[in-house]
């Protein structure tokens, strides 16, 4: 005989399914030929993580950003909307990358809009130390925000290239 099922156990099942047929929905209303409700174009371009330019793709919020690191020591943060359509530097008034350098010290550097304001650039000296930890962050409506992601999280974006 069968042993009854949790209360928890059932409550997991029943999310379970209802996140599955939510998301079936989504999908077959965004393949179907009508045009899909802008809700499911939102809800599946918060799924697209897949990097424009060769970096880290991740969110604060409906805003995508991609953090390019360099071989040399460059640095680049690319804008975009919840579903992944390219946004201006300029929603940002100040980004910046905060790394390790020689001597112990952590150093923030400002990064400044590229003369074709798409992206914020700027340099930092090279990170060596494979557990490093690298700040990025931005201020965007007056609203400041970062995030502390390990320098080996770029090793894949790395060796995509």
């Amino acid at each position: 005989m069968l042993s009854p099922m949790t209360r928890t156990g059932k409550t997991i099942a029943v999310a379970v399914v209802v996140i599955a047929a939510v998301a079936a929905r989504w999908i077959y209303l965004a393949r179907s030929s009508g045009a899909a409700p802008s809700t499911t174009a939102m809800v599946l371009g918060h799924f697209d993580h897949r990097p424009r330019h060769g970096g880290l793709v991740l969110m604060n919020g409906d805003t995508h950003f991609e953090v390019v690191r360099e071989p040399d020591g460059g640095w680049r943060i690319y804008f975009s909307d919840a579903v992944r359509n390219p946004l201006p530097a300029a929603i940002a008034s100040h980004a910046s990358v905060t790394v390790p350098v020689p001597g112990g010290a952590v150093t923030e550097f400002p990064l400044t809009i590229d003369s074709s304001g798409n992206c914020w650039i700027g340099r930092t000296p090279l990170v060596v130390d494979p557990a490093a930890v690298v700040r990025v962050g931005y201020t965007a409506a007056s609203d400041p925000y970062w995030i502390d992601m390990p320098i080996s999280a770029w090793a894949a974006t790395a060796s995509a290239r």
